[in-house]
């Protein structure tokens, strides 16, 4: 089984190395704690700085990388005819954004299993307790939803740049919050069950009592 130091040399993103969390700093302070239980602080200090180190990053490219997705979705509502413009589009989602996305994710699982093993082995030979989803819970990077709010905007937004799709972009905006729908229901007339008349919309379906009736 490779280690877990080499996987994240093997794995991390050259143009973002110095972002992640330094695992291998963490070992030799968990060492060094192990021969002096005085130094258990260091360790537990030096995490947290890594942690907030890789956030600050995350956090910075995340917005960058919503910024992006906002401009292209403006040039697709404004150029939605436009075949050319379309296409465009699609190009930037494909070679701009869905990599960084991809990338973005992988510093994030990289960076948690960092924290986890390095907790773990603290806990094994320091004889220490600490709880690693705890730490974890700290940093907005391991629960924040913006990250998966940013992949089903452009899965849905390079699904009607597609050749073939014909809807339009506000089919798949929500009329409150203007929000890209990621699970969109089409509605249809229910008398005649023509698709002429369909709209995309959150659907709300009534939540059933639990209760018996008496």
């Amino acid at each position: 089984m490779v280690k877990f130091g080499r996987r994240l040399d093997s794995e991390a993103r050259a143009a973002w190395a110095g972002r992640y969390i330094d695992y291998r700093t963490l070992k030799r302070l968990l060492y060094e704690a192990k021969e002096d239980e005085a130094l258990a602080g260091a360790f537990l200090s030096t995490l947290r700085e890594e942690i907030a180190k890789a956030n600050d990053f995350y956090t910075s490219t995340e917005r960058a990388l919503k910024e992006k997705l906002d401009a292209i979705e403006g040039d697709i509502r404004n150029d939605v005819e436009d075949a050319v413009a379309l296409r465009r589009a699609k190009k930037a989602l494909l070679r701009d954004i869905y990599p960084e996305l991809s990338e973005l994710r992988e510093f994030v699982v990289l960076n948690y299993t960092a924290v986890v093993k390095a907790v773990k082995k603290f806990n094994k030979n320091c004889n220490k307790s600490e709880n690693a989803v705890s730490i974890l819970s700290e940093s907005p990077m391991f629960y924040s939803l913006g990250l998966a709010k940013l992949v089903t905007r452009t899965e849905m937004l390079a699904v009607h740049v597609a050749p073939k799709k014909s809807k339009m972009l506000e089919d798949s905006i929500c009329p409150v919050c203007e929000e890209v729908l990621s699970n969109p229901v089409e509605l249809r007339d229910a008398n005649t069950g023509s698709a002429s008349s369909a709209s995309t919309r959150p659907l709300l379906r009534p939540r059933r009592s639990s209760r018996r009736p008496q």
